[in-house]
């Protein structure tokens, strides 16, 4: 839904300033399906022990805080397409932002992706888990 080819395709059903929201808001459907109706491959890859677990807990929520954050940086209301709904709605012209290398983007271009990346791959312990991780890092 990305690809430009698509949006020319999707933006001659839905009003062009809605097409980014539209498009976050079909991706995040589709994530919730996918975690709904997941099954596990229940191979064990790796283990955590209990002592362990509580630090695993802890690393997971920081990259859960750091893709949050990183919206923020961007600009969260351009970023899911809320910005140009807002600005169409009052009428006014849609400009984009200029990115500006600020926080951890000094070092990490795609940050967002990076910390979802991440996300995925410290979930679980079983083949499935590890199988979904390595293709989301993969289309990044």
């Amino acid at each position: 839904m990305a690809r430009p080819g698509f949006k020319r395709w999707w933006t001659r059903f839905i009003p062009e300033p809605i097409e980014r929201s539209t498009y976050v808001l079909l991706s995040s459907l589709l994530l919730i399906l996918l975690f709904w109706q997941w099954r596990p491959i229940l191979s064990v890859v790796w283990n955590v022990t209990n002592r362990r677990q509580s630090r695993a807990h802890s690393s997971l929520l920081g990259r859960w805080l750091l893709v949050l954050l990183s919206t923020f940086v961007i600009n969260h209301f351009d970023l899911f397409g809320l910005r140009q709904v807002y600005l169409f709605q009052k009428g006014k012209q849609y400009t984009n932002l200029i990115f500006k290398r600020r926080f951890f983007y000094k070092f990490v271009r795609t940050l967002s992706c990076s910390g979802s990346s991440l996300r995925f791959g410290d979930t679980e312990n079983d083949s499935g888990h590890l199988v979904f991780a390595v293709a989301t890092t993969a289309t990044f």
